[in-house]
């Protein structure tokens, strides 16, 4: 029995030593297939920044119309920044028309006493409307649809007086000593 553990354990003693000492070899292969290459595509896009924007909705310097009957006047509207001398067409609507009279060109009338309210509008022309974007040609025109209301009062137009004061037509006098002359009165309204 001596022996078959002398051999069993020579047995164990070879196979731990086998462990340790087996050399191990890697092999590389190289295929021999292609990969296929891949390549960058460039796409150009254009940015086109957004346009400034230009407000051209009109403003108006009329806030309310007091006048009397008989009076006249005119809607004015704000010039865009930087321009003079653009022109175009009103539109207005007042409630009561027969207390006063606005035309396309923004005069008005008062006709007869009362109180109202006017609704103001107002289109540039064409030409203005070119010339406008000739001066921003970077920017959008841009109009919002508001309108402007304003109240309206028409009063009783005032007695007038008339001055009726004698005015004399003299101009210099120059007389010698014992002389007469005679003082003439301006005609009236001059």
């Amino acid at each position: 029995m001596k022996k078959i553990k002398g051999f069993m354990l020579g047995i164990l003693f070879s196979s731990a030593c086998l462990a340790f000492a087996t050399t191990s070899f890697a092999t590389e292969e190289i295929s021999k297939t292609e990969i296929p290459e891949t390549k960058a595509s460039e796409t150009k896009t254009k940015v086109t920044p957004p346009k400034n924007v230009i407000d051209i909705t009109p403003k108006f310097k009329t806030k309310e119309i007091k006048t009397v009957v008989g009076g006249k006047g005119a809607v004015e509207v704000e010039q865009i920044v930087g321009m003079k001398n653009l022109k175009g067409t009103f539109k207005t609507t007042i409630s009561d028309q027969s207390i006063l009279s606005i035309n396309e060109q923004g005069q008005w009338q008062g006709l007869k006493p009362g109180k109202t309210k006017a609704t103001l509008d107002f289109d540039w022309d064409k030409e203005s409307l070119e010339k406008i974007q000739e001066k921003y040609p970077d920017h959008q025109l841009m109009k919002k649809d508001t309108a402007q209301e304003v109240s309206v009062e028409v009063t009783k137009s005032e007695e007038t007086t008339v001055d009726i004061t004698p005015s004399f037509n003299v101009g210099t006098i120059s007389a010698k000593i014992g002389e007469t002359g005679q003082f003439k009165v301006a005609p009236m309204g001059e």
